[in-house]
């Protein structure tokens, strides 16, 4: 009795999920962009409050009177840069131009992956198919030898007939076992490929 065994079914939205390369050049581009807020930020105009209170016993104002008096104060401050020498633009033009690589970099990695997945799961159907066709090989080659082997318990057919009945057999039950660690394989190369093989 041959138990069929189900390819494993995956997507391409598990492997974008999951592989982490993927993960890791999805923050590296949010980085990016952040970035460029950042440079641009570096040239905008600042603004400051502070405020404070200050207490001193003997007063500051009377250095006679021994009550406890104080003051209050309050500053803003305001920071324009009005003159860049054009280096905001080129630094903004920087974070834009890295930025835009990273989404180039990202898109790349998602189409190999794509792509990759996609070749996984036609190795697992190939693989399915050549082990269905080593197990209707087995089946005949089970059946060839049962009629040689009586056959020659009934003295109608040779030895040697026999022998090929026994060759055949063992050719088809080892493309079996061959065909079931091809399946095997392209299985784990498919988990793989969608990043949800643990280790």
């Amino acid at each position: 009795v041959y138990k069929r065994q189900a390819p494993v079914t995956a997507d391409v939205q598990t492997a974008f999920a999951r592989r982490p390369e993927l993960n890791m050049l999805s923050l590296s581009a949010d980085i990016y962009k952040e970035k460029i807020r950042l440079a641009r930020a570096e040239f905008l105009p600042t603004v400051s409050l502070a405020g404070g209170y200050l207490a001193s016993n003997p007063s500051l104002f009377n250095s006679f009177e021994r009550n406890m008096k104080g003051m209050w104060g309050v500053g803003i401050v305001v920071n324009v840069p009005l003159v860049t020498s054009g280096e905001r633009f080129y630094k903004v033009k920087a974070a834009r131009a890295e930025a835009a690589s990273s989404r180039f970099q990202l898109e790349e990695t998602r189409e190999k992956v794509e792509l990759q997945v996609n070749q996984s799961r036609q190795k697992v159907r190939e693989a399915a198919e050549r082990l269905l066709t080593a197990r209707r090989g087995c089946e005949e080659a089970d059946e060839n030898l049962r009629y040689a082997t009586l056959g020659l318990q009934e003295g109608v057919i040779p030895v040697s007939n026999v022998l090929e009945a026994q060759t055949a057999w063992l050719k088809s039950h080892s493309e079996r076992v061959s065909s079931q660690i091809d399946l095997r394989l392209a299985n784990l190369y498919l988990l793989k490929s969608t990043g949800t093989l643990m280790p």
